[in-house]
């Protein structure tokens, strides 16, 4: 079970030009000529994890199965009910465009993104002096809930290289201001489309149930 999962896409836009091997500032004029035979940008797509817990307590199966019931995630859902969860998966997409500008024309020679994810899991504060059967029971949910909460993650970057996929190569021939404004509205139908995703692997795996992720208590 987890969090719906929230997002956000940030374009910071540069009109970078690429010489002697390095990064430069926006310059007026390009030292030599250039033509789009011989891209000057690169791309990439990182993925920044951070875990994040909370906890519950008893050494009981019904004390710690009341306790964690207690500090359940609150959330509303895919259709905005309010619903209860034990882990939760928070990502977000920073992201930049290398525009590369030759003459009138203008073309996106790379995107540079960083996904910012964050998971929100359980922690059981008296899983030592619980009995070991119900302890190897906790473990092997923690375990599974934490590998769905990674799936969410694997989407997260999976939407990345799709904003990628979607705007390396593009062109307009009138200006990069003109380019630069049309990549808003592609990365907006890219995050939808990476929201889909989201919530067809709830549905898919029963927010983690089928991934072996029953609660223990």
């Amino acid at each position: 079970m987890r969090l719906k999962t929230s997002f956000s896409a940030v374009g910071l836009f540069f009109l970078l030009t690429y010489t002697d091997s390095e990064w430069r500032a926006p310059v007026a004029r390009l030292d030599r000529p250039q033509s789009f035979d011989a891209p000057l940008c690169t791309s990439s797509a990182s993925l920044a994890e951070n875990i994040r817990t909370y906890e519950f307590f008893g050494a009981r199966a019904a004390d710690a199965g009341s306790s964690l019931r207690q500090r359940l995630l609150v959330t509303s859902d895919y259709q905005g009910r309010e619903r209860r969860f034990t882990g939760q998966t928070d990502w977000h997409i920073e992201w930049r465009a290398c525009f590369e500008p030759r003459g009138s024309h203008c073309r996106i020679g790379g995107i540079v993104s960083t996904v910012n994810v964050t998971y929100t899991l359980p922690h059981w504060a008296d899983r030592e002096q619980a009995p070991p059967p119900l302890r190897e029971r906790w473990d092997r949910y923690r375990l599974s809930l934490a590998a769905h909460e990674k799936g969410h993650g694997a989407i997260a970057l999976e939407v990345a290289r799709m904003i990628e996929a979607a705007l390396v190569g593009r062109t307009d021939e009138a200006s990069c201001e003109t380019l630069n404004a049309e990549t808003s509205r592609i990365v907006d139908e890219v995050m939808a489309s990476g929201e889909a995703m989201q919530r067809d692997y709830d549905r898919a795996t029963g927010h983690g149930s089928a991934q072996g992720a029953l609660f223990p208590f």
